[in-house]
């Protein structure tokens, strides 16, 4: 499953993660994402892993959404922990939407993953940051020009960055309008959890709070393969105590790890039904309705069967 980003559809809170679609295409949802003044929403299309987020970058670098690039301007101050609990009860009360006017500046927020590609020409990007100090609510996504400051980021860089926040179909990300990079001190420890603290078993409530966070997971059993919203394979497996366990999604090529090979259409397992891991690090994102671990980085203390 290639190039897909962290998107949330509005009514459904427990169901499926990996990818997410236009207002268009989303089945006769009356809470689709809000598509006034800013970025559209992003999506993604499950059968080609192209997104389209309706920001266009600009000649300067920047990202125009609509209302034009001002570098200088300074938002509203928050915490990404302000950010995602405003939104955790989505789609009611209504999703958030802040940043019509200057929008929302977010200072001192480590990147804990490489820039993925958020449009088919890669022209716009997306990467995590977590606040500093971790810890439950403090990650979201942030979507930019990949010839902006957002663009050059890589991880454990310490950001400041002023943009549009809104909720696309309950997933809370920001359209990047400037960033300041101030220094690169290393990623985050990943946040220790257990598939019993994450995934569609731990169920809603529970999960939540590690969304868009650095976690890790220890010693759990790579389970059968996860089929996509579409019915078709994309690379995700189930992970939990057993090879029966289907406690959590697990998926792959966002950053370039990957959990299968691909040949065509075909997707080839690295690490077969009943594989064990011993620490798997990856950034939690919720698409269609479920949670699912995105990897950032070959899983450890890998035991094939």
């Amino acid at each position: 499953m290639n190039d897909q980003i962290p998107v949330r559809l509005s009514l459904f809170r427990q169901a499926f993660r990996p990818f997410a679609v236009t207002c268009a295409a989303a089945i006769a949802l009356s809470a689709c994402a809000n598509t006034s003044s800013g970025t559209s929403g992003a999506a993604a299309d499950t059968a080609t892993g192209t997104t389209d987020t309706g920001a266009k970058p600009d000649s300067s670098g920047g990202t125009d959404n609509g209302g034009g690039k001002d570098s200088s301007s300074v938002g509203t101050e928050k915490s990404i922990v302000d950010l995602q609990k405003a939104s955790e009860a989505c789609p009611s009360p209504d999703p958030q939407t802040w940043g019509e006017a200057a929008g929302v500046t977010i200072r001192e927020a480590v990147v804990t993953t490489p820039s993925k590609k958020q449009t088919s020409d890669g022209g716009l990007v997306g990467v995590f940051v977590q606040q500093k100090g971790g810890g439950q609510y403090s990650g979201i996504y942030v979507i930019g020009s990949k010839t902006s400051e957002i663009g050059q980021v890589k991880p454990g860089d310490i950001v400041t960055i002023t943009g549009d926040v809104k909720d696309y179909y309950c997933a809370t990300q920001i359209s990047n309008k400037f960033t300041t990079i101030e220094s690169g001190t290393g990623v985050p420890t990943a946040i220790t959890v257990t598939t019993d603290d994450i995934g569609d078993i731990a169920g809603k409530v529970k999960t939540e709070p590690y969304e868009g966070v650095l976690v890790q997971l220890k010693d759990v059993v790579v389970g059968p393969e996860a089929l996509g919203s579409d019915g078709k394979p994309h690379g995700d497996y189930y992970v939990g105590k057993t090879a029966q366990d289907k406690a959590l999604r697990m998926g792959s090529a966002f950053f370039g790890v990957y959990m299968s090979d691909k040949n065509g259409e075909v997707f080839t397992p690295k690490y077969p039904t009943g594989t064990k891991l011993g620490t798997v690090t990856g950034v939690l994102e919720y698409s269609f309705g479920t949670y699912r671990l995105v990897i950032s980085k070959d899983p450890e203390g890998v035991v094939k069967p």
